[in-house]
């Protein structure tokens, strides 16, 4: 959500097609750009299952690599880190790593985790768009519990200032929602799962411009988001939408000391989910 955001805040404040500071690089492995994992997806069913906030969040200490198969990145690794600050915030960083480049580090989210269990989202710094954007009164991340039938709606006032000079770019308000769908037989590679649907909306309606994302998620029990599959729509000063989407599917995920476990472990933990 928040590059896309970032991207459409700096045309409003420089008419800067491509991004106006470098980005900050990261350490990881390169990937190889021809295992390409398949994901498929059957129908959508009612469902009476749960999610929990560690799904929609690891733990601290997590390392999870998403593979990018749709979108302008095809064949990258998105890698996701969870760490816990010393304040106590969690902070979830994003690198992006393609072949035969340097990993690149895009984005960090600070979150507070409430006394109930629930996430919320405080603050997320775009670094190669030299963007921090700030929700005053916290934006709901994720729920103790989500449940079907009991959606989870947020909205707070957001600032939007640079990661150098802390130089004010926009404001105006954001909202962001959460709503279980039902199950979904899928498929990754040859292993087979039950995963619960999400979708998920988030808006943010700023001085000059207009940030939509919308995207399905699909959540397995046990294993967290496995896929996800993302849209992107942005309207600057009304009269410069730009438009884009991305699909990830989760390859393996890591704790911090231990070897790294593949995203799709044997189907017979589908038949306990259902």
């Amino acid at each position: 959500m928040t590059r896309a955001l970032a991207a459409a805040l700096l045309l409003v404040t420089s008419l800067c097609a491509g991004g106006c500071a470098d980005a900050r690089t990261a350490t990881g492995a390169q990937p190889d750009a021809t295992i390409m994992p398949a994901f498929r997806a059957g129908p959508v069913r009612p469902t009476r299952k749960t999610v929990p906030a560690s799904e929609l969040l690891r733990s601290p200490g997590s390392l999870a690599r998403y593979r990018v198969i749709g979108g302008s990145d095809v064949g990258s690794v998105l890698e996701e880190r969870v760490t816990r600050e010393a304040d106590g915030r969690l902070a979830l960083a994003k690198s992006l790593i393609s072949s035969g480049k340097p990993a690149k580090a895009i984005e960090r989210l600070l979150l507070v985790e409430e006394p109930d269990g629930a996430r919320t989202l405080r603050e997320v710094e775009t670094f190669s768009e030299d963007s921090r954007s700030l929700f005053d009164s916290g934006l709901a991340f994720a729920a103790a519990v989500l449940a079907p039938g009991t959606p989870l709606e947020g909205r707070s006032p957001m600032r939007v200032r640079t990661l150098g000079s802390n130089t004010a770019r926009a404001k105006g308000d954001a909202t962001r929602s959460l709503r279980i769908t039902g199950e979904s037989d899928i498929e990754i590679d040859n292993a087979k799962w039950t995963a619960i649907v999400i979708d998920f909306e988030f808006v943010a309606s700023l001085d000059s411009a207009k940030a939509r994302v919308t995207s399905t998620i699909y959540v397995v029990p046990g294993r967290g988001v496995v896929a996800e599959s993302r849209e992107e729509k942005l309207l600057i000063m009304g009269i410069f939408p730009r438009n884009s989407s991305e699909r990830t599917v989760l390859e393996t995920v890591e704790l911090q000391g231990l070897a790294p476990a593949p995203a799709t472990e044997p189907a017979k933990a589908t038949a306990s989910n259902s």
